[in-house]
C-alpha cells in the first residue's frame, strides 16, 4: 500500500531507528569524520543525510527523485542509475535500504564508484533479507506477508544476501557483514500497537492480518514469540582495494 508523503518521512525515520547501530559501526570503519564530501544516494526524506551532516563536517549531498529539504545537507533530484555528477566528485557515497528498490543495483553501485574519488568509500549501510526472517510460532507469517508486499511493489526482499555479488560485479572488493536483529519479548510487547499500525498501513486490513495480530499478541503474552530479521551491510574502497580491518 503506497504511503502518503508525511507517512514516508515517518517510515524512513522508523527504519533508521532500527539500523542505527549498524550505521554507526560502518561510519567508524570508513572513517566518516575524515571524509570531506559524502553522497547519500536515494536519500528519501533525508534522515541519513541529516545524520551524516550532524556527525561530521562533511559536505553532504542527498540525491533522490523527489529531493527533500534539510538543514545539514544539500538535496538534488536525480536517478541512482545515472548520477548527475562528474567522476571523482566525492570522498564517499552511501545508500540505505535503496538497492532493494532498484531494477539494476549493480549499475547503481558502479555509478557510486564512478563519482567517488580513488581511495574513497562506497557503502550500502543497510539492506534487509526477508528470506532470512524467522517468525515463531510458525503460524505467524508476518515476514512472508511483508516480503510478498515488497515484491508486489517491485522490490527485492532478499537483496541483503546479494550484496557481495553486487559489489564485486561493480568492480569492488567489499567487506560484508550482517546484523542479526532479534526482537526481545519486552520490545515486542512495548511496540506491539505501533508496529501493527505500520503493518496495517503497508499491507492493508484483512481478516487474515487481523488473525495474525491476535496470534502474535497471544504468543507475546505466553513469551513464545520470536522475530528475527537479518540486515546486511557492505563497504569497499574505490579502485577495488581490499578492505582489511585489524581487530
Amino acid at each position: 500500500m503506497p504511503l502518503e508523503s508525511g507517512e514516508k518521512v515517518a517510515f524512513c525515520a522508523r527504519q533508521a531507528e532500527f539500523t542505527r547501530g549498524i550505521r554507526y559501526h560502518v561510519y567508524r570503519l570508513i572513517g566518516l569524520a575524515n571524509l570531506k564530501s559524502v553522497l547519500d544516494v536515494g536519500s528519501g526524506a533525508g534522515v541519513i543525510a541529516e545524520e551524516i551532516g550532524a556527525r561530521s563536517s562533511s559536505l553532504v549531498v542527498g540525491l533522490d527523485r523527489e529531493p527533500s529539504r534539510g538543514q545539514a545537507h544539500l538535496s538534488v533530484g536525480g536517478d541512482a542509475l545515472l548520477l548527475p555528477f562528474k567522476g571523482s566528485s566525492f570522498d564517499g557515497a552511501v545508500c540505505h535500504f535503496v538497492l532493494m528498490w532498484l531494477s539494476d543495483p549493480v549499475s547503481a553501485v558502479k555509478e557510486m564508484k564512478r563519482v567517488v574519488k580513488p581511495g574513497g568509500w562506497i557503502a550500502a549501510l543497510a539492506e534487509p533479507d526477508y528470506g532470512g526472517w524467522i517468525d515463531y510460532p510458525d503460524e505467524i507469517r508476518i515476514g512472508a506477508m511483508l516480503a510478498d508486499a515488497l515484491r508486489a511493489e517491485g522490490a527485492d526482499p532478499a537483496l541483503g544476501r546479494k550484496l557481495r555479488s553486487i559489489f564485486e560485479q561493480a568492480g569492488l572488493k567489499p567487506r560484508i557483514d550482517l546484523s542479526p536483529n532479534m526482537w526481545d519479548v519486552e520490545k515486542l510487547a512495548s511496540e506491539f500497537e505501533s508496529e501493527w499500525d505500520w503493518r496495517f498501513r503497508l499491507l492493508g486490513r484483512s481478516p487474515e492480518l487481523e488473525e495474525m495480530k491476535r496470534r502474535e499478541e497471544k504468543a507475546i503474552i505466553e513469551r513464545k514469540r520470536v522475530l528475527f530479521m537479518p540486515i546486511f551491510w557492505a563497504a569497499a574502497r574505490n579502485r577495488g582495494q581490499t578492505f582489511n580491518i585489524q581487530y
